[in-house]
């Protein structure tokens, strides 16, 4: 049977709720704790393995069914509440808070204001520093990330960012900004997608490739290459667009294949760029 690593102290903090989260105490050395340091609050002892070098440390706070295990750390101010599960060597700090389902583990670093909640899974090396936003009454906080996105591999998000609906961020790409994606949204390999841009419904965007300005691409479009959208454009149906090709401030809709200074074309939406 694993030996205690923690235990209550009687300082205690409510949740707005009502919940009441008691700090704890180290009883033992492991990793870089020594015993009689004094950590963060938890709900309940399930909140915290005794397996592992995880901790909770400062005044992180990890209530409800959440779980803190393997060698992850939650610290400064960060919460997981609602079944949210941290594990690998995952770092949640900051005024990070994740909420409802939501798995970070392996490398992952979750930061500064970023929300994250319904499903949302954190893996390989991904970095989210984001500041969340509130609705029009000021009231209700909004999601950086919810409803089943992902992020993966090495990439990047930050800003005041709303990425939803089953969105996928891998590889080396960086979403950054008051950029929207949703609804099935996947920006891979070294794309960048920033400012107040709208994606939605099935986009892809590769390789490259950089989406900013006030531009919006919905369903089923491919940018790749080392292409550009910028300005105010609007790219709909099926538009797909790589090469060195740049569009700014131009309307593009069905069907339409932009491929500039490539000998290679797009064949479907399907299919991998190789430009």
């Amino acid at each position: 049977m694993t030996e205690r690593k923690f235990s209550r102290i009687k300082q205690w903090t409510y949740l707005p709720d009502g919940r009441r989260v008691e700090r704890i105490i180290a009883l033992r050395d492991f990793g870089n704790v020594k015993s009689g340091t004094i950590g963060g609050f938890i709900e309940y002892d399930e909140n915290l393995s005794h397996d592992g070098v995880c901790w909770i440390a400062d005044n992180a706070i990890a209530a409800g069914q959440s779980r803190v295990s393997q060698n992850a750390l939650l610290r400064d101010r960060a919460m997981i509440d609602g079944r949210t599960m941290v594990s690998g060597s995952a770092i949640i700090q900051d005024d990070a808070f994740l909420y409802k389902n939501v798995f970070a583990y392996e490398n992952s670093v979750v930061g500064l204001k970023s929300y994250l909640t319904d499903g949302v899974t954190v893996s390989g090396n991904s970095r989210i520093f984001c500041n969340y936003r509130y609705n029009k009454s000021g009231r209700l906080r909004l999601p950086n990330l919810c409803g089943l996105a992902e992020t993966r591999d090495f990439a990047r998000l930050e800003g005041a960012i709303s990425v939803n609906d089953r969105c996928i961020i891998a590889g080396n790409a960086i979403v950054r900004g008051d950029v929207k994606l949703c609804d099935r949204v996947r920006v891979d390999d070294n794309a960048i997608v920033e400012n107040i841009a709208f994606l939605a419904d099935d986009v892809w965007i590769t390789q490259s490739s950089r989406v900013g300005g006030r531009s919006k691409i919905v369903g089923c479009c491919v940018i790749g290459g080392n292409a550009k959208i910028r300005g105010t454009s609007y790219l709909l149906c099926n538009v797909q667009v790589a090469g060195q090709s740049i569009v700014e401030n131009k309307t593009y809709s069905g069907d339409v294949l932009l491929i500039r200074n490539s000998e290679c074309g797009i064949r479907n939406y399907e299919s991998a760029f190789r430009l």
